[in-house]
């Protein structure tokens, strides 16, 4: 006659368990690495555009604007680059037009300096 519990049905319950439980958060692992390459390559890709406007800006084409639409982060920065390239196309077309006055001023200056010269 044996006295005791019989424990192999509850050690196979545990068992079955743990393999749940590995199999679940491998999974949850995964999803999550899925989602980390998905995020990563939608705001790498984002950056790319932001770095490749920047470029053209950079060249002189101040109409380049980002017009990022999203709600975050990234946005913000892409409305203040578009902000910036405006400011710098407004100050640039401004200092083309001082230059302008300038030259002009210049040249009636030259004039009567010339004109002085010549009625000595």
């Amino acid at each position: 006659m044996e006295i005791g519990l019989d424990l192999r049905e509850q050690l196979r319950s545990i068992e079955q368990v743990k393999r749940r439980s590995l199999m679940i958060a491998a999974l949850e692992v995964l999803a999550v690495a899925l989602f980390s390459i998905a995020a990563g390559y939608y705001l790498v890709r984002r950056l790319k555009h932001i770095r490749r406007v920047l470029g053209q800006v950079n060249n002189g084409e101040y109409s380049q604007r980002l017009s990022d639409s999203q709600l975050d982060e990234v946005s913000e920065v892409a409305s203040e680059i578009d902000r910036l390239a405006e400011r710098v196309a407004w100050e640039k077309g401004n200092n083309e037009r001082r230059i302008a006055e300038l030259e002009e001023l210049n040249g009636l200056l030259q004039k009567r300096l010339a004109e002085r010269r010549h009625n000595r």
